[in-house]
């Protein structure tokens, strides 16, 4: 499967379409499940049928191999399966994604769609900004502290010399 890179600004209509670009729909294909993103961050994960079941069975397999209660597992997978739409572009390259998906998004008429490797993300363009704000401040933070880590422990070893 081809990588997916890049992001493109679409308008999303009152009935709930969006553009899906092109560019995604030819790596993954017009059979297109859309779901909320697994760590419920508050945007939708766009897969193809190969990729969506590639994370129903890793979803399982990770469950076992971390030895969890089966109906947790069963549960996680349940979760992401009850909320997924299974979608395909119309001739115009348009999907209609459902009530449920908008809202847990958060989407209102500006949308980024960008290419997260395997799978596609479709994001409120104001949340991503807020969200990209907000980890870059993260980052920024751990770096600073990974520096004054760095700066003490060489602190401590002229002393120890």
């Amino acid at each position: 499967m081809a990588i997916m890179s890049g992001q493109q600004a679409v308008v999303m209509d009152a009935r709930g379409r969006i553009s899906f670009p092109m560019q995604f729909r030819s790596v993954l294909g017009e059979d297109l499940y859309v779901s909320p993103d697994a760590r419920f961050r508050g945007f939708l994960e766009v897969r193809s049928e190969a990729g969506y079941e590639k994370q129903i069975n890793d979803l399982r397999e990770e469950g076992l191999k971390n030895e969890e209660d089966p109906e947790d597992v069963e549960d996680d997978i349940r979760d992401l399966t009850k909320d997924t739409a299974n979608l395909s572009p119309d001739k115009n390259g348009r999907i209609t994604l459902t009530d449920k998906l908008i809202s847990y998004a958060g989407l209102s008429g500006k949308v980024v769609v960008i290419g997260n490797g395997d799978h596609a993300e479709i994001w409120d363009a104001d949340k991503l900004a807020e969200y990209e704000a907000q980890r870059a401040e993260i980052r920024a933070r751990k770096r600073a502290e990974k520096d004054a880590e760095k700066k003490a422990n060489k602190g401590v070893k002229k002393e120890g010399q």
